[in-house]
């Protein structure tokens, strides 16, 4: 019972719901707009396009799950479903972005001297750059144009619009995560050409989009 607490006291989790949704809205609405753009070469396009499809579908399930856990309030989903009493202290809003960073840099950086907390800093770098791994891998499946530096620039560009809005949304913004977001974003990419490398064909397959 500890354990099935801890685990839906995970805001991952609790998310499930709302990502389901998301995955489910995306699918009918694409699947409509392709029926209405095809007509009868619906079916064989679908079908000639069904990894990239597929791909495209877990990439808006990527995209809702990481909204909900790093743009809400930390416990939010924990409090909108209310499975269990809320332990969770809430942080006030912190709207000085720029001193925000800083000061969590120089925390940050005491603890790593003073406490010597290796293994929970490297957890926690470990974890922040899994976090943004699937954005840099499919991100060249999604969008044509995607290079290693676009790829960059896009994970960058997003992980610094998170930690902007977490100064307003009882969250700290965190400049270790966007560096460790950013080098996810980098091996997401590097992964991709690893794949295109190995499984040439199979890639090829993975890009080919519904178009007529």
């Amino acid at each position: 019972m500890v354990e099935l607490e801890r685990l839906l006291n995970e805001d991952p989790i609790q998310a499930l719901p709302i990502v389901i949704i998301t995955a489910l809205i995306y699918w009918f609405v694409r699947k409509s707009r392709h029926k209405r753009k095809f007509g009868d070469n619906f079916k064989e396009i679908r079908k000639k396009a069904r990894l990239n499809e597929i791909i495209r579908l877990l990439f808006v399930c990527y995209i809702a799950e990481l909204i909900c856990c790093t743009m809400f309030p930390t416990g939010f989903w924990y409090w909108v479903f209310n499975l269990f009493p809320v332990h969770r202290d809430i942080k006030f809003v912190r709207w000085n972005f720029v001193p925000t960073l800083w000061a969590h840099f120089v925390e940050y950086s005491g603890k790593l001297l003073g406490e010597f907390q290796w293994k929970r800093i490297v957890l926690d770098f470990v974890l922040n750059i899994v976090l943004y791994v699937p954005l840099g891998l499919a991100l060249p499946f999604v969008w044509k144009r995607a290079g290693l530096v676009k790829t960059v620039l896009v994970g960058f560009g997003c992980t610094l619009l998170v930690e902007f809005m977490q100064a307003f949304i009882f969250r700290d913004p965190n400049i270790d995560d966007v560096i460790c977001n950013t080098l996810g974003a980098a091996c997401g990419y590097l992964l991709y050409l690893i794949m295109k490398k190995i499984f040439p064909n199979f890639t090829e397959k993975c890009k080919t989009r519904a178009v007529l």
